[in-house]
């Protein structure tokens, strides 16, 4: 079998953000995640609007948010707290209002959030070329 084609011009990277760092974000959608991602809650489409790594402006990610599982270690406690941290972050939640009920959806397009990211490592603690939240550092912006 043979594939053939005439190439392009485009080279880039696609435009996805590559670089570990902290950066200043913008949501630009809310996503239900892909099926075949499992324990993953919501996934978060942004872009870049200034970070620690310079020419990173106006690159995108999709960054996931997993679900609280009560089977994890911890119970789930920890995936809750990077949630909530996230919903403070983009100003859905204060740190005053524990036990409030909210939703993360497309109402908070458009809101700025810093988070620092780094590489995600897969089973056997290497990293897999994405990028990841660094836990629960995500923070509001004023």
């Amino acid at each position: 079998m043979a594939y053939s084609r005439q190439a392009g011009n485009d080279f880039s990277d696609g435009g996805f953000l590559t670089e570990k760092g902290w950066y200043h974000l913008i949501v630009m959608s809310i996503e239900d995640p892909d099926p075949s991602s499992t324990g993953v809650a919501f996934e978060v489409r942004c872009e870049v609007l200034a970070g620690s790594v310079a020419g990173q402006e106006g690159k995108s990610i999709r960054l996931r948010f997993n679900e609280p599982m009560l089977s994890h270690k911890d119970g789930g406690k920890f995936a809750a707290k990077c949630i909530d941290r996230f919903a403070i972050a983009v100003g859905l939640l204060l740190e005053s209002e524990a036990g409030k009920n909210y939703a993360i959806d497309n109402s908070i397009k458009g809101r700025h959030f810093v988070a620092h990211l780094v590489d995600k490592l897969d089973q056997q603690k290497q990293p897999t070329g994405y990028l990841q939240v660094d836990g629960a550092a995500t923070y509001h912006v004023d």
